[in-house]
């Protein structure tokens, strides 16, 4: 994404509190700063893959690529697959203003997470690119990833990008 194509942080919804570099810090309605290893259970992620299923606006995605993991975030592909914890009406404009969110939190971490878009309930027929890096153990990795929430992985806001099932 080039500068002229990120969004302006007035455009973006964040369900993550996060400090975003060159921003400051945005309010969303979950705050797990500081709390990360609480929530991956103290699992070093360092070296790992992260696969941050339901990425929302990606604080866990860039927190553990901070750490040192590769990161995928995998989310819903339109506002009529989103599932809102907590329940709220998800809507066309309110989707694409949280993709925005990812978008911008992406381009500010300069992140290398790759964000794949989908129906959750297919994640088990993803493949990932023929002869893409360690093609086949990814692929096991993201059908073999518990989606429990004590290790996810994550991804920048693909635009539109499918998985190819």
């Amino acid at each position: 994404m080039d500068a002229q194509n990120t969004p302006a942080l007035g455009d973006c919804v964040f369900y993550h509190s996060m400090d975003l570099p060159g921003l400051g810090s945005v309010e969303g309605q979950w705050d797990l700063r500081g709390r990360f290893d609480d929530y991956v259970g103290g699992v070093e992620v360092k070296g790992k893959t992260f696969l941050d299923v339901g990425a929302a606006s990606g604080f866990l995605s860039f927190e553990a690529e901070r750490r040192g993991a590769s990161v995928i975030s995998f989310d819903a592909l339109d506002h009529t697959q989103y599932q809102l914890v907590p329940p709220a009406q998800s809507d066309a404009h309110f989707f694409r203003a949280l993709c925005a969110g990812y978008e911008l939190a992406h381009r500010s971490f300069n992140s290398n997470a790759r964000c794949i878009r989908g129906s959750v309930y297919s994640l088990s027929k993803m493949r990932c690119r023929p002869g893409g890096p360690d093609s086949r153990a990814s692929a096991r990795s993201v059908r073999g990833a518990r989606t429990s929430g004590t290790m996810q992985f994550g991804l920048p806001c693909c635009r539109g990008r499918r998985l190819p099932f």
